[in-house]
């Protein structure tokens, strides 16, 4: 029999309101895995390069590392191939759209705050590629 793998998700986010909304929904949505939650960059580039993670919720703006510097961090890294980031931030710039999905690992951009509807559309867009 092959072995199912539990999908994971990596919640990456410093504000501790938008941290627990987004738990929630991840407690209430379809997703049937696991998360962990990192409060700044830094500890989530860690995470990411010694874990086995799916997805990653990535905020923008945070402490240490943001979140353009998470992506450029693990853009060559080969544990980071298959891993799909779903950026989460408050932010509604254009450029900082673009800029996101410039790099390959963004699959999705998502103005806070972060929903059911919002996750579980984004979560089918992304188990069916």
């Amino acid at each position: 029999m092959k072995e199912v793998k539990e999908q994971r998700i990596l919640l990456v986010e410093d504000d501790l309101i938008s941290g627990f909304i987004a738990e929630q929904v991840l407690k209430n949505s379809e997703f049937a895995g696991s998360y962990d939650w990192v409060k700044n960059g830094q500890d989530a580039r860690d995470w990411i390069v010694n874990n086995e993670v799916e997805f990653v919720l990535l905020d923008l703006s945070m402490p240490v590392m943001d979140g353009f510097d998470v992506l450029e961090s693990i853009k060559d890294h080969p544990k980071t191939k298959a891993l799909k980031v779903i950026i989460l931030t408050s932010s509604n710039r254009p450029s900082d759209k673009t800029r996101c999905l410039d790099y390959p690992c963004v699959k999705a951009y998502i103005e806070k705050p972060l929903s059911d509807e919002k996750f579980n559309s984004i979560l089918h867009q992304l188990r069916s590629e």
